[in-house]
């Protein structure tokens, strides 16, 4: 897409991602009989299956329909096709480029809705600081209900206290390091304002402070809602987070090793699977799918069935993106810009 551009380093970056990726998927599923994983998903309910794609769907296009009032109070007036189809964008980015979904959503609008790249991007740093903060929410209340649960998967895995203890040596030995950081700090503001000109004076950085206040007004656009935006704002909130529960409750029907299972392991596994989607691989491949076992391991699912789960339940969400992201690619390079 016009405006976005890879440099030699992100590639690097990028491809070591990709490697580490595989080599999770590589690792968790090197002993799977492909053969028969296939097989068995092959006796899936795909009626269930189906229906779990599109609630995914639906809670992408409430992410546009948020998206589109966090935009209103800017005076940018995108439609909710636009925006969805700009979020399918970025999701179908973030699959090649970890990380970089955001920023190709704010790239699709501005080329589509004349929307200014770091307008669109603040506000996407503020819904995904409000996404976080519910992931957090949910994470604390999860823990602490199922706390013991989490004690029986991490079991001896983690050995806190040697960590612990590594940690304190190593803030210890990086002490001396605290002046060092200081003096430097106030010797690159001593340069700043020797030369004030040559940094706050030309061209780039007149480019620079547009940019950062293009971006400060799309953080702060939330401020400016009228009360019915903040209950649209919310309420499309509660929809995606819905519609993530229930796109993963009713996958468990789909196998008979899995439909017996309840909204308290949903629960979990949202959580669970949430933290492996924040890891900076393509789609969290490897670490959404060895987080999700575990879990399930913890409920009694065999570790076949755990890991048959698990590639389902990635592989669905994930052929739903591409098909969506290639159908609104397709859609945005074929529409012409509208005119706000």
């Amino acid at each position: 897409m016009a405006g976005f551009q890879i440099r030699p380093r992100q590639a690097l970056q990028y491809g070591l991602s990709f490697s580490i990726a595989a080599f999770l998927f590589y690792w968790l599923y090197r002993d799977v009989d492909m053969a028969e994983m296939f097989a068995k998903l092959g006796k899936a309910n795909f009626g269930w299956v189906l229906l779990s794609m599109l609630l995914g769907a639906i809670s992408h296009l409430s992410r546009g329909a948020r998206w589109r009032l966090a935009l209103a109070p800017l005076g940018y007036r995108v439609s909710v096709s636009r925006a969805f189809f700009a979020v399918m964008t970025g999701y179908l980015g973030n699959l090649l480029l970890p990380r970089a979904g955001e920023l190709v959503r704010c790239v699709a609008l501005d080329k589509n809705a004349g929307v200014p790249t770091e307008v669109s991007l603040g506000t996407v740093i503020t819904e995904r600081t409000f996404d976080f903060l519910v992931l957090l929410t949910l994470c604390l209340l999860t823990f602490w209900i199922e706390i013991s649960r989490l004690e029986q998967i991490l079991g001896d895995k983690i050995d806190l206290q040697t960590y612990q203890t590594q940690l304190d040596g190593l803030l210890a030995q990086s002490f001396w390091l605290v002046p060092l950081v200081v003096l430097l700090f106030l010797g690159l503001l001593f340069v700043v304002f020797k030369f004030k000109t040559l940094f706050f004076e030309n061209k780039l950085a007149q480019k620079i402070r547009q940019f950062v206040k293009g971006l400060v007004a799309g953080l702060l656009s939330i401020r400016n809602l009228t009360w019915e935006q903040r209950l649209g704002y919310l309420f499309h909130t509660f929809v995606i987070w819905l519609m993530y529960f229930l796109m993963l409750y009713v996958l468990f029907f789909s196998l008979e090793s899995t439909a017996h299972l309840g909204w308290d392991t949903c629960n979990l596994l949202i959580v669970m699977g949430g933290i492996g989607m924040i890891v900076p691989v393509q789609g969290g491949i490897g670490a959404y799918h060895f987080l999700t076992q575990i879990t399930l391991m913890s409920y009694g699912i065999s570790e076949s069935d755990s890991k048959y789960f698990a590639f389902l339940a990635h592989s669905c969400q994930t052929l739903m993106v591409i098909l969506m992201g290639t159908i609104a690619f397709v859609f945005l390079s074929m529409t012409k810009k509208k005119s706000l």
